[in-house]
């Protein structure tokens, strides 16, 4: 069959831009290997819709992933393929449908992915084909007026299976042409077992417990990225908590890349309670570059209220191992907690004065539906009532000041202020790194044209 894949991130500024689709591009991996014809289209770079007219047309089933930030892009992207094709079968998946599916449907999908989609895509367009496809675990849909939902279908166990995202179906050069990515990403593990409130329990409504690739299976990706883009290739694990693979899986990581003569550079994302130094230097070995940290905050009272379960003195030792590992460590910090205080902002500032991240990067807290923040917020009468989808991005709302996070102590203007000092701190701290301006030099030489939007983003934030 014919299936197109739409990711529906069109005319949208300010927020998250520079992670490829690579949940649609597995998608379009699955159907591909079973035998069907798919293409994608990507709109994250389109000011209009345009691009859908033609590659629709001759599609037998369409297919829209979306988190909750582009749930009302993802509605008015369906408004436009029934325009064009009015009897078009038409799918959703992704985070928003898995957490809301019964809302998507109502919104006018004929059917709504719950969870994993690998399997239960696969099995519905090949049911789809006889007529079965109600019958496939796994889906929200209307039987008239009845919203009816099937069995979960299980996560998959063995994620070797899976084959590598198709990613010759998107056009990586538009991201870098656009000062958006300097890095592909790729996945070596799913799921969390950690409680953090800003995220679960939807994230296990997703991935569901914690699964792990082989280390021999990375390497065989990693080999292939060499292949389609250069032995120079930045890569970005995109993982929740990749540290959680442990000590003995990256020393059979590093055997797997030294067999293929394959030394890459990586960044990926962790906790500070799953590292120590042993861990860190093999993680180097490997060619990790850089960790991102989730600080979140430097008050204990304000990490307790997110259920972080770590503690400001567990920060400031995963930094310094770093340092000593010679890996680059960076902070996200999040600001705005409904009961947050001006103490509490000052608590994160000095906590980054003493850790003396890489880099920094300031988000403005978000509620996302159906988290335990998310009821937690509203049932306080802390949640404000939100005009538009976008709210949800939390990087989108830096720049435009609006979360749906009502604060008891602070108005807006004083995040604003925090980001400032936080941006500036950051700033002036990498302008008198050697070792920051040397990657930034080498950064210029692979990527010109990353060059231009980084010193542009440098001076507006020691401006700002």
């Amino acid at each position: 069959m014919r299936i197109t894949l739409v990711y529906p991130r069109f005319d949208y500024a300010g927020g998250i831009l520079d992670e490829e689709p690579l949940g649609v591009l597995y998608i379009a991996a699955a159907l591909r290997a079973a035998g069907h014809s798919v293409s994608v289209v990507d709109l994250t770079f389109e000011p209009t819709l345009e691009p859908l007219n033609t590659a629709t047309a001759a599609s037998d089933i369409i297919g829209l992933s979306f988190s909750s930030p582009l749930f009302g892009r993802a509605k008015r992207v369906l408004e436009y393929i029934r325009s064009l094709k009015p009897d078009a079968i038409v799918i959703a998946g992704g985070a928003h449908p898995t957490i809301l599916p019964q809302q998507v449907a109502e919104a006018g999908f004929d059917y709504v992915f719950i969870g994993e989609g690998e399997r239960s895509v696969v099995n519905f367009v090949s049911a789809f084909a006889s007529g079965t496809q109600h019958k496939v675990r796994g889906i929200g849909y209307f039987d008239n007026s009845l919203f009816r939902q099937t069995a979960p279908e299980p996560f998959i166990h063995e994620l070797d299976s899976l084959p590598f995202p198709a990613r010759d179906l998107i056009d990586y050069r538009r991201y870098v042409k656009k000062g958006a990515m300097s890095q592909v990403g790729m996945i070596a593990t799913r799921g969390c077992p950690f409680g953090c409130s800003f995220c679960k329990p939807t994230l296990d409504k997703l991935f569901g417990r914690f699964r792990k690739r082989s280390a021999e299976n990375v390497a065989e990706e990693i080999e292939q990225l060499f292949k389609d883009f250069g032995p120079n290739v930045g890569i970005f694990f995109k993982d929740d908590t990749m540290t959680l693979l442990g000590q003995d899986w990256f020393e059979e990581l590093a055997l797997a890349l030294a067999r293929k003569r394959l030394k890459p550079q990586w960044h990926c994302s962790s906790r500070v309670d799953t590292v120590n130094p042993k861990l860190l230097a093999v993680m180097k070995r490997c060619g990790c570059k850089v960790i991102s940290f989730g600080v979140e905050s430097g008050s204990q009272r304000i990490l307790d209220f997110y259920n972080k379960g770590i503690t400001p003195s567990q920060v400031q030792d995963a930094f310094r191992w770093c340092r000593q590992a010679g890996i680059d460590a960076t902070a996200n910090v999040i600001l705005g907690a409904p009961d947050e205080t001006k103490e509490d902002l000052q608590a994160t500032y000095d906590l980054l004065k003493r850790i003396k991240p890489s880099d920094v990067y300031v988000y403005f807290c978000s509620a996302l539906p159906e988290t335990k923040m998310y009821w937690a917020i509203r049932d306080a009468g802390r949640l404000a009532e939100i005009t538009d989808y976008d709210q949800f991005d939390n990087v989108r709302n830096k720049s435009t000041g609006k979360t749906n996070v009502r604060m008891r102590f602070l108005a807006p203007s004083d995040l604003k202020e925090y980001e400032r000092r936080i941006e500036r701190l950051n700033v002036f701290r990498k302008m008198r790194s050697p070792r920051t301006l040397a990657r930034w030099a080498n950064k210029a030489i692979r990527q010109p044209d990353l060059l231009g939007a980084r010193i542009r983003s440098v001076i507006r934030k020691a401006c700002g």
